[in-house]
């Protein structure tokens, strides 16, 4: 068992069913980030993290990052927010296409980091990595 399986395997009902739901979606718009724990939270990480999930008894609680809080404002008006977080009550469904977005966009936030610094080079196939090793993703030199 993983930390996170471990952190997961702590709640029951509907908030464990939508910490694993959550963590296989976010595995799924994302299969190249590892998953750790920071924060005490389960977390998504490509050489820096990109979102991290917690789970309480009313809500699960999602931490895209202050910049993402801001970039989607308007989406969250009906959430209870912090700077860096967001509140999805276990009474409702996750919203699944807000959480795609806010993915693809940290991940993009992510890999515009990663390329300003001459050290990481992208592929044809769009994975940022460190220049002159392989891709992680599609095991080939570039």
């Amino acid at each position: 068992m993983t930390d996170i399986d471990n952190y997961i395997a702590q709640y029951s009902g509907v908030t464990k069913e939508y910490l694993v739901e959550l963590r296989f979606f976010i595995k799924s718009i994302i299969p190249e980030a590892s998953e750790v724990m920071s924060y005490g939270m389960p977390t998504f990480n490509y050489v820096n993290n990109i979102v991290h999930f917690a789970g309480y008894k009313h809500h699960i609680g999602f931490y895209p990052g202050s910049d993402a809080m801001t970039h989607f404002l308007e989406d969250f008006k009906s959430y209870k927010k912090g700077k860096g977080s967001v509140q999805f009550p276990v009474k409702e469904s996750l919203p699944f296409e807000l959480i795609e977005t806010i993915v693809l966009y940290r991940i993009n936030k992510n890999n515009s980091k990663l390329l300003s610094n001459p050290k990481y080079i992208q592929c044809k196939y769009e994975h940022v990595h460190l220049r002159f090793a392989k891709c992680p993703i599609c095991l080939k030199e570039y």
